[in-house]
């Protein structure tokens, strides 16, 4: 008879099955997947495999083509995944920091770029908080070892890679000295001068190698270091070694056509870095659109109807909320409350033994209150309160975004009426700097959950964008913006998606004042915004014609960023326009190929400048530009320094 074996079946779960396959595969003796296997996180699932099953064989071969596999800005993300699943795993505790060493080697090369940089966020929108533990290296790391190779003689004079440590743009320069009739090779490390920045300092100390390719005893190294500023920016070595024992057979130095230089930076410290372009909103020119809020109706009738006993000014209310406390007589708390107006109340407080246990809970007889409504932070209760009872202190001093806000929503809770436009004005007028922003915009989302200050909520968010637009234009701002609210991501995230979001109408509003010191002929710019990952400008010229002075406004899109392509180009479907708060009109501009400044619009100085409806005000003129993009293109997504050239 035949015999027929049945095979125990394990089903194998938790894995990719493509790993699944090529490890056991490779038990059976089936080499030629792994062998050719080049995806970084299908080989650490691969690992993974082998420690749940303590499976020895397969992990050397799995190292080793981790160790040869790419990095790029296609799977950059993917290993970063791969590198925290990784880090769970003690035995291989140590590969994971290797791996993520390459990947933070990589950004270092293809991140010097706020338009790279925007590109990697939207793609990774997902999984963007496993790169913040990049970023903050990029902004916080102060060590890294630097390799630049030079195929050529010729290659010498020309712009090597660079390389982001302590968010400053290092590279590696060399040069052919002739010092005395020699010629020499003269190598040296350089720093950049941050976009953005007026007055740096760094201290660096730095080790230079000229690498011996044959026997790396034989390699050379020199050591330094100095004060790097904007006035000295290079420090290296003249005479590093005489050009006819580099380039030349047999050196060591000079092998298949290429010398390799490593250079190892140590940075103590940087000062007078700043963490945006360092725009403020007045200079941006950002104006409000908000309509005003409606008086709220008298309540003095109402009031005229409550209970006598609510008048006692010797009765006390003690409001509660985490560690604090805060104390006011119930005539005053009556008096600005609805809410407790009700609550205090003779027909609401004889019930008290019908209120069910949710009523009673922040309440007692004793009149003490737990203030929970809208989840607020203990501070804006304390200030809110002692606002409410004659002392305003606090409240003038109060200088944060959250705290005025949950002020707020403090009040449209337990419909107190009073301080509303008095805190709505703080907030208006409270400046916004990069170290606020985050917070501000976060503060208005939660603003817009209560339909009374929807409007003030997308006034305070329109005016983070416009910040956002005007002071991230730089990789050095968009990485420490990153970096430093690492708490916040998700609305990071928001913030960056109107820089490079192509879906919405961009929306730009600016003012330029003094418009009659405006000399003929002359275009006045506004503060560059990001937009589809452009930038635009919105300019104004005054000029003549006949005789009759005119003006006219343009916007143009450019890239100061040198890493994008020659040919790159936008296209602009509409433009829209809004002079006095609430006319919009299409701009009658002409769609031109490859033009990148097209006209707004063109007015009379007599019209412009007409008392009631002229568009210049208190010599100023305020607009709102919308832009509709057709189509980009061009806009890199790194700068394309593979992993063969810096490792």
């Amino acid at each position: 008879d035949d015999v027929v074996a049945q095979a125990d079946i394990y089903p194998i779960r938790g894995f990719q099955k493509q790993s699944v396959k090529i490890v056991f595969g490779y038990l059976t003796g089936y080499t030629g997947l792994l062998e050719k296997c080049s995806n970084i996180p299908l080989l650490v699932d691969m690992l993974k495999i082998c420690h749940s099953f303590h499976m020895e064989s397969p992990v050397g071969k799995i190292l080793a083509r981790i160790e040869k596999s790419q990095i790029d800005m296609e799977n950059l993300i993917d290993v970063l995944e791969a590198c925290e699943e990784l880090r769970e795993i003690e035995r291989f505790s140590g590969e994971s920091d290797d791996l993520f060493e390459r990947c933070v080697c990589y950004a270092r090369c293809n991140f010097a770029s706020w338009q790279v940089i925007n590109n990697f966020v939207k793609k990774n929108t997902e999984k963007i908080s496993l790169a913040i533990r990049l970023f903050d290296e990029l902004k916080n790391g102060s060590h890294a070892v630097i390799r630049r190779r030079i195929e050529d003689e010729e290659e010498i004079t020309k712009k090597g890679p660079s390389y982001i440590i302590k968010n400053l743009e290092w590279s590696i320069e060399c040069k052919q000295n002739q010092i005395n009739g020699v010629d020499y090779l003269g190598i040296y490390v350089c720093v950049k001068n941050p976009n953005g920045t007026k007055s740096w300092v760094c201290d660096a100390d730095w080790k230079i190698k000229l690498v011996h390719q044959t026997s790396e005893e034989a390699s050379i190294s020199r050591e330094g270091g100095c004060e790097f500023d904007s006035t000295k920016n290079s420090d290296g070595i003249q005479k590093f070694k005489a050009w006819s024992e580099v380039f030349t057979e047999n050196s060591g130095f000079f092998e298949d056509d290429s010398i390799l230089v490593e250079v190892e930076i140590h940075v103590s410290e940087v000062r007078g870095m700043q963490d945006s372009l360092g725009l403020t909103e007045k200079q941006i020119g950002w104006f409000s659109s908000k309509k005003e809020e409606e008086e709220e109706e008298s309540d003095e009738e109402e009031e005229n109807e409550t209970d006598q006993e609510l008048q006692d000014d010797s009765v006390v209310v003690v409001l509660t909320c985490g560690n604090i406390s805060v104390s006011l007589p119930q005539s005053r708390l009556v008096h600005e409350s609805k809410y407790f107006r009700t609550r205090l109340s003779n027909n609401w407080m004889k019930n008290w033994d019908t209120r069910d246990d949710a009523e009673k809970a922040d309440f007692t007889l004793s009149r003490t209150f737990n203030i929970t409504g809208s989840n607020p932070h203990p501070k804006a209760v304390k200030i809110l309160f002692e606002y409410l009872a004659g002392y305003d202190c606090m409240l003038g001093e109060c200088k944060s975004f959250s705290v005025l806000a949950d002020m707020l929503c403090i009040c449209d809770y337990y419909l107190i009426s009073s301080p509303v436009s008095h805190i709505t004005e703080m907030i208006d007028e409270l400046p916004l700097s990069i170290t606020n922003m985050i917070e501000a915009y976060e503060s208005a989302q939660k603003l817009a959950t209560h339909q009374r200050f929807q409007a003030l909520a997308k006034d305070v968010q329109g005016r983070c964008i416009s910040f956002a637009r005007s002071n991230l234009a730089s990789w050095q701002c968009l990485i420490s913006f990153i970096a430093d609210n690492c708490d916040n991501v998700e609305s990071v995230v928001q913030v960056l998606e109107n820089l490079y979001d192509d879906t919405q109408n961009g929306i730009i509003r600016t003012t330029f004042r003094r418009v009659s010191s405006f000399k003929l002929s002359e275009a006045v710019k506004a503060p560059p915004m990001i937009f589809v990952n452009f930038l635009w400008k919105i300019e104004v010229t005054k000029a003549v014609n006949k005789e009759k002075e005119f003006i006219c406004a343009y916007i143009s899109c450019e890239s100061v960023d040198n890493t994008v392509s020659q040919e790159w180009s936008c296209d602009l479907e509409d433009i829209e326009y809004c002079l006095d708060g609430c006319t919009v009109e299409k701009a009658a501009y002409k769609k031109k190929k490859q033009s990148h400044r097209w006209r707004i619009f063109t007015i009379w100085m007599s019209e412009a400048t007409k008392e009631d409806d002229g568009i210049i005000q208190d010599d100023a003129i305020s607009m709102e530009v919308r832009i509709k993009v057709e189509n980009t293109s061009g806009i890199p997504t790194c700068l394309g320094i593979s992993e063969n050239v810096i490792r």
